[in-house]
């Protein structure tokens, strides 16, 4: 599969290591950077401009790996770093994982919500009831499908009301 970073000319990448510097025990990168500091490098193809981050052009470079579809996370977590023993291939999961576990990531909602979510769950499961938000009404648990994607396994709308959701978009799609 051919990767998302387009071939350089000598001159670009002669531009591109022009911008990496030695600090401490690795290469930094000294162009320019977008808001969260990942720095940017730009090329010109057909006329347009074509912005690559400069940790994944590095990968490639540095490294001798493309990238292609795959995040390219810092082990070291530095947006501006570009060392090649720094960088680590892998999914958007595994980045997250990696901020939440270096305290990078702010989760005390998140976690005030679910406990929060959790109670109500607890007590509509004890209540043997559940809200349905379109016919405005509670109604036995029996009167929903089961669903895995919910918190209290049952859909966010009742039977009825699903199967009238359902036969509205049908229509909606015929008359497209």
């Amino acid at each position: 599969m051919k990767g998302i970073i387009p071939e350089l000319t000598p001159a670009e990448i002669s531009r591109f290591y022009g911008k990496l510097r030695l600090e401490g025990c690795g290469l930094r990168w000294h162009g320019p950077v977008n808001n969260h500091g990942y720095g940017r490098f730009e090329i010109y193809r057909e006329g347009r401009r074509v912005r690559i981050f400069a940790h994944r052009l590095a990968c490639k470079l540095l490294a001798g790996e493309d990238p292609a579809r795959a995040v390219v996370r810092h082990g070291c977590d530095t947006p501006a770093c570009c060392t090649p023993g720094c960088l680590l291939p892998g999914t958007q999961a595994q980045n997250v994982h990696d901020a939440v576990d270096r305290g990078r990531m702010n989760t005390a909602g998140l976690r005030e919500f679910r406990e929060r979510r959790d109670t109500d769950v607890q007590a509509r499961l004890a209540f043997g009831m559940k809200w349905c938000p379109k016919c405005k009404c509670w109604k036995p648990f029996d009167q929903f499908f089961r669903s895995r994607n919910t918190a209290d396994g049952f859909a966010y709308l009742c039977k009825k009301c699903q199967k009238d959701h359902q036969r509205d978009r049908r229509r909606q799609g015929r008359a497209a």
